[in-house]
């Protein structure tokens, strides 16, 4: 097979728009890098439109991965270190890459029932953090993550990179602040929303489920109105005297604890 050299060539510039927001939304697809988020992809059948392979860049871990995208009923661009490394994210590429399906739900087609649990990113902009959120939720088993209002892009792929593959297996849905209150309502969710101060400890909730649990910017929280539309609100003790944790981790803390409650009830 011919192998593609030119950081130029057509298929290579495809790859490539896809790392901006622009790109991603007019053709509906995103990027990923990497053996094992790769990986996972295939396994969980996740809908893939093209792939790219380097040979002279795969590690161990990504050469079975390479033969399962040359496989697949896919087109495979073989590519130079040169041309792979132009279409590539990563500071340091792994010779494996795909173009997939841009995939999200209705809020419509979240029904949850008594044991579930729904996490809402309200207005998180970092993608690291929405991208562990999503890993976070997903290893919990949580039914879904849902963006509310102007998130950070699921599909970045630097989120799509730190949720560690769990964004091919976790319903993620898109919705305005006002879309949000009528689903929690229509559903009958009750909301708890994370905050810095003035909350309940984790440990202290009395919860009946179905909940969805609002994790807030990194810079400015949550909004006064989702403080005051929630039914109750959550805080974590500080003993230490760093200011505040890292959005991602304090959402995890009282995750955990949501899904202990909630699975304690239904068992």
């Amino acid at each position: 097979m011919e192998i593609i050299d030119s950081p130029y060539n057509q298929y290579v510039k495809r790859f490539r728009v896809l790392q901006t927001v622009k790109g991603r939304r007019e053709q509906g697809v995103f990027l990923a890098e990497g053996g094992r988020l790769i990986g996972e992809a295939l396994d969980a059948g996740w809908p893939i439109l093209a792939a790219a392979v380097c040979t002279d860049l795969l590690g161990p871990g990504a050469k079975a991965i390479a033969e399962r995208l040359r496989s697949g009923d896919w087109p495979c661009y073989e590519m130079s270190p040169r041309a792979f490394s132009a279409l590539s994210a990563e500071k340091t590429p792994s010779g494996v890459a795909i173009a997939a399906i841009c995939a999200t739900r209705e809020m419509a087609e979240l029904r949850p029932g008594p044991s579930h649990l729904v996490v809402a990113a309200w207005e998180l902009r970092d993608p690291g953090n929405l991208g562990t959120l999503v890993r976070t939720a997903e290893f919990l088993g949580a039914l879904a993550l849902v963006a509310v209002g102007d998130c950070v892009d699921f599909f970045d792929p630097k989120t799509v990179r730190a949720t560690a593959g769990a964004i091919f297996r976790l319903p993620l849905a898109k919705v305005s602040p006002e879309g949000f209150w009528r689903w929690t309502e229509s559903e009958k969710v009750s909301v708890l929303a994370g905050v810095s101060d003035g909350g309940v400890t984790p440990e202290s909730l009395d919860l009946c489920g179905p909940v969805t649990f609002l994790v807030g910017s990194e810079a400015h929280g949550l909004p006064l109105e989702a403080e005051q539309r929630a039914q109750g609100l959550v805080t974590i003790p500080r003993r230490g005297k760093v200011e505040s944790l890292n959005a991602a981790i304090a959402a995890g803390i009282c995750l955990y604890e949501i899904t202990r409650q909630l699975d304690k009830q239904h068992t």
